[in-house]
């Protein structure tokens, strides 16, 4: 045998070039080679895995290691009965056969003078169990013939440990973490624990990853999903739109999750009973969000909600607000104790509704209310309603009611206020902007469709971020430039179907040529406007212009959208009537005791 290369000088162990067919000698002594150097390995690497990996080619004796040299590889010992069978590992490892982990095996002789002896062999003999022998008969003839071919069989999943399994199934998705509980037990043990992960789950939209043939999941599915998972969630999105579950999941709910902090529910039905138990149930709530109200949800269910802990509430119902056509669904009564004891709650949506002055008095009086959207509801005496001075985001989109009289009593109260939205309120004027000016925080303004308003009110609000004022046709240039030359912030401007002319195109380009701040200023026109303008050679890289076709009429705000669900003729309210002072009786409920009290009424 020819020594042609020398491996590294810690270790100092030779690698073989070529192997003659006869037993190599390796010492003066004439030991036959019996005991391999194995290195090179690619992560980490048993006993029993290494015995596994040679037997292949014959009876292994003793096997030591693996160790780690001051280098910190790995590299461990194999001791053959038979030098034949050695050699044979060795000429394997020189055709690279012998993988782990995908990786080539370094395998060489060790050291002549660590060669066992007949003697040394005997020793190891007598140290091996009984069944060593019957285990190597196990292995099958073909396989030990044709130890030159690649190993193959050795199930090296069964040799993770189940930290790293767990790690593994961390990366599967959902429904594929419940299949996998059907492999083995000791899978379905190792699953169990590989839930802890989750803490958001969404199931608003159809599970991707279901079957063809199953489109939806029933309560019995989502039941062993939260079973799982449901200890470690702080925030579900849950929707029977696309699902196939039912309100009947409201008790599992309740049952498995309760330390969510965020809740959005989108259900067919709100059943009193079972909405209200969730509710207090989920003691950490702090946000919480139900869509697609209809009828015969009571408003009432609120009174269960942790009043410590909770801070948003948004219930939005399908309709939006037609004079000619309305649809809302009452609030509840104006004595009910649902906004009472809610102290901490800082955001509030409510959208479709019919809302009594008396509870929106109480709700506005909130001292930690900073965010309030009352799109799309009809409310009574709006314009006498005193909101709390710290307000910064109040949304009135389409709320038909507010006038010039509740703008000015913004402008003198909410000196916080931010963000305003009065899209589509008619009966706004211009002498009702022009008080707005005065609110020396407003970033954001929203005058869609309101036909009243004039582009030397706009000029003034110099603090602006945003300004929407589409369809407003008495918008015209001298306004619109002064207000781009005068507001150093301002990054978003929709004058979409207004009056203005491409000369606005040419001072937004000139101005942002010449800012210091690097804002980009992102304008909204129509397409006609878009096409007269020239243009510059060198157009301003903060200048951003979309174009629209003039005869799309756009609804801007988000609460305006329907999802043309069909409405019974029982889903209507009568607005002629006021039936809304009559207390409504929650059936069902007695074995709720709301601090020894009944929860529904302002004593």
């Amino acid at each position: 045998m020819e020594i042609i290369e020398k491996m590294n000088n810690i270790n100092k162990f030779v690698v073989l070039d070529s192997l003659s067919s006869d037993v190599p000698d390796s010492s003066e002594d004439k030991k036959p080679i019996r005991k391999l150097y194995i290195s090179n390995f690619r992560g980490k690497i048993n006993r029993k895995i290494l015995q596994d990996t040679f037997s292949v080619y014959g009876q292994v004796i003793e096997c030591r290691g693996p160790f780690v040299n001051v280098n910190r590889y790995q590299f461990a010992f194999i001791t053959f009965l038979n030098p034949e069978h050695a050699l044979k590992a060795i000429d394997a490892g020189r055709k690279k056969k012998v993988l782990f982990n995908g990786k080539p095996l370094r395998i060489v002789p060790s050291f002549p003078q660590t060669q066992p002896s007949e003697n040394d062999v005997e020793k190891m003999l007598s140290k091996q169990p009984k069944t060593s022998e019957k285990a190597q008969k196990k292995i099958p003839k073909q396989k030990r013939d044709q130890a030159d071919q690649k190993i193959e069989g050795i199930d090296y999943i069964n040799q993770i440990d189940d930290d790293c399994l767990i790690n593994i199934f961390l990366y599967l998705p959902i429904t594929d973490r419940m299949r996998i509980e059907r492999v083995c037990k000791r899978w379905q043990a190792v699953s169990a624990r590989s839930w802890h992960d989750i803490r958001t789950l969404d199931l608003t939209q159809q599970l991707i990853h279901l079957p063809k043939k199953i489109k939806k999941i029933k309560n019995r599915a989502f039941e062993k999903i939260v079973e799982r998972c449901g200890r470690f969630l702080t925030t579900l999105n849950f929707s029977t739109v696309n699902l196939g579950c039912n309100s009947e999941v409201l008790p599992i709910i309740g049952e498995h999750c309760r330390n969510i902090t965020r809740l959005t529910l989108q259900l067919h039905k709100y059943p009193v009973k079972d909405l209200s138990k969730l509710l207090a149930q989920v003691e950490k709530l702090r946000y919480l969000e139900i869509k697609d109200i209809k009828k015969h949800f009571k408003i009432e269910v609120l009174v269960f909600l942790p009043h410590d802990s909770i801070e948003e509430i948004h219930l939005s119902t399908l309709q939006s607000y037609n004079s000619f056509d309305p649809s809302l669904r009452s609030l509840g009564n104006p004595k009910s104790a649902v906004f009472r004891k809610l102290q901490n709650l800082r955001s509030l949506t409510l959208n479709g509704f019919v809302v009594r002055h008396d509870n929106l008095k109480l709700i506005a009086e909130k001292p930690h209310l900073t965010h309030l959207s009352l799109a799309n509801c009809s409310i009574k005496k709006i314009n006498k309603l005193t909101i709390s001075s710290s307000l910064q985001h109040l949304n009135l989109t389409k709320v038909l009611e507010v006038s010039n009289t509740l703008l000015t009593s913004l402008a003198s109260k909410c000196k916080e206020l931010k963000y305003l939205n009065i899209n589509s309120c008619s009966l706004v004027s211009a002498a009702g902007i022009s008080a707005l000016i005065s609110l020396p925080s407003l970033e954001v303004l929203m005058l869609d469709d309101i036909y009243g308003v004039s582009d030397s009110t706009l000029s003034r609000f110099v603090t602006l971020h945003e300004l929407h004022c589409q369809n407003c046709e008495k918008v015209r240039d001298p306004g619109i430039i002064a207000l781009i030359e005068t507001a150093p912030n301002l990054r978003f401007l929709n004058i979409f179907n207004t009056g203005v002319t491409s000369d606005v195109l040419d001072t937004a380009d000139a101005v942002t040529k010449i800012r210091t701040n690097n804002l980009k200023l992102h304008l909204i026109v129509s397409s006609l406007i878009l096409d007269e303008w020239e243009g510059v050679p060198e157009p301003s890289p903060l200048l951003e212009v979309e174009a629209k076709d003039a005869t799309v009429s756009d609804v801007s705000d988000e609460f305006l959208s329907y999802d043309g669900d069909e409405v019974g003729p029982d889903d209507f309210w009568d607005l002629g009537v006021d039936e809304f002072d009559e207390y409504d009786d929650l059936y069902g409920m007695d074995e709720f005791d709301y601090n020894g009290g009944n929860p529904f009424f302002i004593f």
